[in-house]
């Protein structure tokens, strides 16, 4: 539509400069000079705005950018403090024996952590450790929600005491991966 445009007005330029020309040959150098100063301005002020709308488009990323890497230091942090912490402890008999299974459960949402990666602020690198740690942390609910169930169906539950270990086991296990991540995503921020 721009090339159109462009091709019809640079038509009607030698169109109309033939007849300035035609009838009128003592104004055909004013005339080349408005042209020419018309076409300059004109270009002068294209590129002005091209050369702002780019420089306003760059401003616009960088600020987007610390917003969400401000977002995902925010997260990081609620995360780092919601699997931090004293776990309960589930009272088990193993064997005839009472014994005390450690168990943290609770549940981290890495929703700002998901939409950073996916806004295409951030290189392909980041952009991979931010959604792996946002694998992890949906891993480690999916955990929860396990060990959950399992505290609800009791004692009753056939290798009950086990069950718990081995819910007790991922929950830690899932816990040092989330902080392990958060770690890799603060190195490859930068931050």
């Amino acid at each position: 539509m721009i090339i159109l445009i462009a091709c019809l007005g640079f038509l009607v330029a030698i169109a109309y400069t033939g007849i300035v020309y035609q009838w009128r040959r003592d104004r055909v150098w004013d005339w080349g000079n408005s042209a020419i100063s018309a076409a300059v301005s004109v270009t002068l002020a294209t590129a002005t705005g091209i050369f702002l709308f780019h420089r306003q488009s760059a401003e616009q990323a960088s600020q987007d950018r610390a917003r969400w890497t401000s977002l995902i230091v925010a997260e990081n942090s609620e995360m780092l403090a919601d699997i931090s912490g004293n776990p309960m402890n589930v009272n088990i008999t193993e064997n005839g024996v009472e014994k005390a299974i450690p168990i943290f459960i609770t549940y981290v949402q890495p929703i700002a952590i998901e939409q950073a990666a996916l806004s295409g602020q951030f290189s392909p690198e980041v952009s991979e450790k931010l959604l792996d740690l946002a694998t992890a942390a949906r891993a480690y609910n999916m955990k929860a929600n396990y060990a959950l169930q399992l505290l609800a169906q009791g004692v009753s539950s056939p290798n009950y005491s086990e069950r718990v270990t081995h819910a007790s086991h991922n929950l830690d296990l899932s816990r040092q991966n989330i902080r392990q991540y958060i770690d890799e995503v603060t190195v490859s921020m930068g931050k």
